[in-house]
């Protein structure tokens, strides 16, 4: 089941590239280990010289067929980035004639690009990348000054309301006070009218006796 599923994760390039770094960084650290141990027990016995150069050169090719794919495929990605911002790249040479851009691993036949040629290509990317950046807060900070002038434009054209403060432009468009509206709105409920402006009724006239 776990095999199956790495299987289908490796169809993304950045998993894949991270499997594999991983399981080259594992296989390192073991070979390492095991040359350490060689290299011990050839000297526990005294063993002559040829016998630890011979353990040097296998740790040597050994070293080769773990991290030579990756150091190719690290060439390919600089190379696609690079060619992504138009950047020249050096051509891969076609015979083994010696490449101040190239050298041909004999472990596993990759082609990679020197250190020289890395260093290089990495500069002009990021400068590449830094133009382009620049470029894009150069037209953002045009397209936010546009956007702010026709807003100002817009606010300038529009027409005020001519109806003074403390004012509202009615259903029919007469300016009303807005006090005046809430006064005549509200009705005063539950009030008794004042005793002394009640009408004076006239009492009844008393019989003479």
């Amino acid at each position: 089941m776990l095999k199956r599923l790495l299987t289908q994760a490796r169809r993304l390039q950045f998993i894949a590239d991270w499997l594999d770094l991983r399981q080259a960084k594992r296989a390192s650290q073991e070979l390492d280990a095991r040359h350490k141990r060689g290299l011990e027990e050839a000297k526990a016995r005294n063993a002559p010289p040829h016998e630890r150069d011979g353990i040097q050169s296998q740790y040597h090719d050994e070293s080769e067929i773990i991290w030579n794919p990756i150091r190719a495929r690290i060439s390919q990605k600089l190379i696609a980035r690079a060619r992504k911002y138009w950047l020249q790249v050096p051509d891969q040479p076609i015979n083994l004639e010696d490449n101040e851009n190239w050298w041909l691993s004999h472990v596993t036949g990759d082609w990679i690009l020197t250190h020289a040629a890395q260093e290089k290509l990495s500069r002009e990317i990021r400068d590449a990348e830094r133009q382009k950046y620049d470029e894009l807060r150069k037209w953002t900070a045009v397209i936010v000054s546009v956007a702010a002038f026709i807003l100002a434009v817009m606010s300038l054209a529009r027409k005020p309301d001519p109806c003074p403060r403390n004012y509202y432009r009615s259903d029919s468009g007469e300016c009303v006070f807005a006090l005046q509206k809430a006064s005549t709105s509200r009705p005063q409920q539950g009030i008794p009218p004042i005793p002394s402006m009640q009408p004076m009724k006239p009492s009844p006239a008393r019989p003479k006796p």
